[in-house]
């Protein structure tokens, strides 16, 4: 049984110790159990002259009262600060990789960003650098084992360490019967958002393996749960189930080298493919509001406080773990 320690704990309202522990009122501690709820009582102005009161009834000192409102003022940069971080974002060239990146980049840390489309690679590498952080971008085919081996050779030359990967790259679903998809079609999907996961980590992996220390964010789905509803199952639902296998395995093996591995998995959000496809499949798109309990679809920004929280120092024990924003829909 592990045993607190409570005078390093600040009561933050009512005292949770329970009535039993006081079994006679000359108990020292009712009196200041007393004191403590007259403090309650006494207007604001008064508060900043009385003592602030422990769990065990002590007065804190200074020292304890000014680490509480450090741990107040300074939780945002103390937890989800990347200053000095390195991300990498692949499919940052648009929709939720470029959410990722410019995520990542607010929060301090410089980006290497990959995706196919130079033009709009160069676009989000200016957005991120008018952050004031820097950014080297590589337009390369994450399922081309030599190129990706050539691309992290020269980005660890240049930013000199990757702390976090987002694999971000995938191709979207071929909405098309099961019996009626192509070998290509269904190579194209599983190259992509498998394959291309796997060389992508294994070269950065080997950084990190050598840094002992890395974040690795699979962006899965709730297709990796989940049949959706009303629309065919094919590659893409076996490719997001294995992306959550993936996570999990990697987890356990990579764990000794202090690289933790997670998985986002987002539920419907408006990003181009699904703003398109929602546009032709309005039923559908019914169908898909009635079935969240928030009653609508997520906003693509809506994603960068749990890839925030997945990439800082406020997750430093949670490893082989899928995260799922979906707004419930997979609660029904």
């Amino acid at each position: 049984m592990v045993e607190l320690q409570p005078s390093k704990l600040i009561v933050a309202g009512s005292s949770p110790v329970s009535r039993s522990t006081f079994s006679s009122l000359f108990n020292p501690l009712y009196f200041r159990l007393l004191f403590y709820r007259l403090q309650l009582s006494i207007p604001l102005f008064f508060s900043p002259f009385l003592p602030e009161v422990c769990l065990d009834g002590l007065y804190c000192n200074e020292t304890v009262s000014q680490e509480r409102r450090g741990i107040r003022m300074n939780v945002t940069e103390k937890y989800f600060d990347l200053s000095g971080k390195v991300a990498m974002v692949t499919g940052a060239s648009k929709g939720l990789g470029r959410v990722f990146a410019r995520t990542l980049a607010e929060g301090g840390a410089s980006l290497i960003i990959i995706g196919r489309d130079q033009e709009r690679l160069q676009k989000v590498s200016e957005e991120i650098e008018g952050l004031g952080r820097e950014c080297v971008w590589y337009s390369v085919d994450i399922t081309d084992e030599k190129s990706m081996e050539t691309m992290v050779k020269s980005a660890v030359e240049k930013m000199g360490r990757i702390d976090i990967l987002v694999n971000n790259a995938a191709a979207p679903r071929i909405n098309i019967p099961l019996e009626d998809t192509t070998l290509e079609q269904w190579n194209y999907v599983m190259d992509n958002n498998v394959t291309g996961t796997f060389i992508c980590t294994r070269q950065v992996g080997k950084q990190m393996i050598r840094q002992k220390k890395g974040k690795i964010i699979n962006i899965a789905s709730m297709a990796g749960y989940i049949m959706n509803k009303g629309t065919h199952v094919g590659s893409y639902d076996c490719s997001k189930h294995t992306m959550v296998a993936f996570t999990r395995a990697l987890a356990v093996e990579w764990a000794p080298y202090n690289i933790l591995v997670n998985a986002l998995a987002p539920g419907y959000f408006l990003t181009d493919p699904n703003r398109e496809f929602f546009e032709k499949e309005g039923e559908f798109y019914k169908r898909v509001v009635e079935m969240t309990p928030l009653r609508r679809v997520g906003n693509p920004e809506e994603l960068a406080s749990p890839i925030l929280f997945l990439a800082s120092d406020s997750n430093t024990f949670m490893t082989g773990s899928v995260l799922m924003v979906d707004g419930g829909y997979t609660l029904y």
